[in-house]
C-alpha cells in the first residue's frame, strides 16, 4: 500500500446541472440529483497542500471537467450552455479535494 503523490478532486452535480439535462430534447425522466449524485467522478490531480492549491488545481481543470460532465449527457456541443467560465462551474458542481490518496493496486 503506497500513499500516492496526487490529490482527488470529486464532482457532485448541483440543480442548474440536473436543470439543463431536463432543458435538452427527450431527458430521461428518472433522473434526480439523487441518481446523478450517486456515482460521482472522481478527477485525480496534482498534489494539494493547501486552500490556495486547491483553488489552483481547480481553476486549472474546469474547463475539461465541465466539458466532461457535459458530454457525459449530450454530445451535440449546440445543446451545452454558452457559458462555462469559472464562476459557473462553480454554480453547476460541488467540488471536493482529498489530498490523501492511497493506491491499493498491484
Amino acid at each position: 500500500m503506497d500513499d500516492a503523490d496526487c490529490a482527488v478532486m470529486v464532482i457532485g452535480p448541483k440543480q442548474p446541472y440536473l436543470d439543463w439535462i431536463r432543458s435538452v430534447e427527450n431527458p430521461p425522466p428518472q433522473v434526480t440529483l439523487e441518481t446523478l449524485r450517486r456515482d460521482r467522478v472522481a478527477y485525480i490531480i496534482p498534489a494539494v497542500e493547501s486552500a490556495d492549491d486547491e483553488t489552483r488545481a481547480i481553476r486549472r481543470c474546469h474547463a475539461r471537467v465541465f466539458e466532461d460532465e457535459l458530454r457525459s449527457w449530450y454530445l451535440d456541443e449546440s445543446t451545452w450552455p454558452k457559458r462555462r467560465d469559472f464562476q459557473t462551474f462553480m454554480k453547476w458542481f460541488d467540488v471536493t479535494i482529498h489530498s490523501i490518496v492511497v493506491d491499493l493496486t498491484d
